[in-house]
């Protein structure tokens, strides 16, 4: 029996990521997050769209999550996203200027398909003076 395969009148049309787990064939899509201060977190789903039939199936524990900076943001293999460090991008101005948001990418990739998620991080303090600045 063939379920994940695109085979006979099902293929696979998109992955994308959801806020909200798969309840029947409904879903929210929401590729980008908002997470606030060191500690916050946010569950993401995978969700693998097909034609025909059951259109939407919940991939997330099968999927490979990579976050394009996980020293700020890390990814669970069940995809819940987490803030482990202050987001900190220095500006050359005269004093220094700290910009303490910005956006991580996460990559989430399924059987050779991806979907990105954009995690807004706004760490609201915790970065290092300029003295200490790397």
């Amino acid at each position: 029996m063939c379920l994940l395969c695109g085979c006979g009148t099902r293929r696979f049309l998109n992955l994308v990521a959801s806020s909200t787990p798969l309840s029947g064939q409904s879903y929210t899509v929401a590729q980008t997050r908002n997470l606030v201060g060191i500690g916050g977190t946010e569950q993401v789903f995978i969700i693998a769209l097909y034609s025909g039939g059951n259109s939407a199936i919940d991939v997330t524990t099968e999927t490979t999550f990579t976050s394009s900076n996980p020293s700020v943001v890390t990814v669970s293999p069940s995809g819940l996203l987490e803030v482990v460090a202050p987001y900190c991008n220095w500006i050359s101005a005269t004093p220094p200027v700290v910009n303490q948001a910005g956006i991580i990418n996460v990559t989430a990739t399924w059987e050779g398909h991806t979907t990105t998620i954009f995690v807004n991080v706004n760490s609201v303090a915790g970065c290092p003076g300029p003295a200490t600045q790397s």
